[in-house]
């Protein structure tokens, strides 16, 4: 609000629609189901050249803690590109225990060229709790990653257990991809859909 942003809480299950004044809209790590109405609503607005922010933690379940699948909206965002991967990035490089930070907050040294990212090479981030992804072509959409784990991490599909077990036999190994960016092409000049898609939400508490 400093920076002269207004911010705006909306339901849509109230009203299935985005506001024609909004922005960028932010989907700040659901723990629930979006109902396809609400899918459509955001899909509406990214198609008719809106931007997004969807921020969609790993469907973990740990004793009465849970997040659900979300399967309309990752189908959606599938749709867009990029896939997101139902599992959970582990770091074990070790390098996080020098901040006090666990395997399950994996950092973040690499990035792309993307606009967004191209300024932080040299800079360590953390995105606790996050699943991997995965980009690639679709029909009007052009997708690009925009920053990864390292080598020495792992994507385990294990959501349901309290304590950290890597099958490196199993488990995929890093670096993991874990933001993505993509442009929808509307049809019409300088109105393009724009969405970064990111497998955690807790990162952008900047509680580290």
């Amino acid at each position: 609000e400093k920076s002269t942003y207004k911010t705006r809480t909306i339901s849509l299950l109230e009203k299935p629609e985005v506001p024609k004044e909004c922005t960028i809209l932010v989907v700040g790590g659901p723990r629930f189901d979006y109902v396809e109405p609400a899918v459509k609503a955001i899909r509406t607005y990214v198609e008719a050249g809106g931007d997004a922010l969807l921020m969609v933690d790993p469907p973990l379940k740990f004793g009465r803690e849970e997040t659900a699948q979300n399967a309309a909206l990752v189908k959606q965002i599938a749709d867009w590109g990029v896939t997101l991967n139902k599992d959970l990035a582990l770091d074990t490089s070790g390098v996080g225990q020098l901040f006090g930070l666990g395997p399950e907050v994996p950092l973040v040294t690499t990035y792309e060229s993307h606009a967004i990212v191209r300024e932080m090479k040299e800079i360590a981030t953390a995105f606790p709790l996050t699943r991997s992804l995965d980009t690639k072509t679709a029909d009007k959409v052009t997708t690009e990653k925009l920053f990864s784990t390292s080598g020495n991490s792992y994507a385990t599909s294990n959501l349901s257990s309290n304590s950290i077990q890597i099958d490196p036999k199993k488990d995929k190994k890093g670096p993991l991809a874990v933001g993505a960016a993509g442009t929808y092409n509307t049809g019409q000049s300088g109105n393009q859909g724009r969405f970064v898609v990111i497998g955690s939400s807790e990162w952008c508490s900047n509680g580290f």
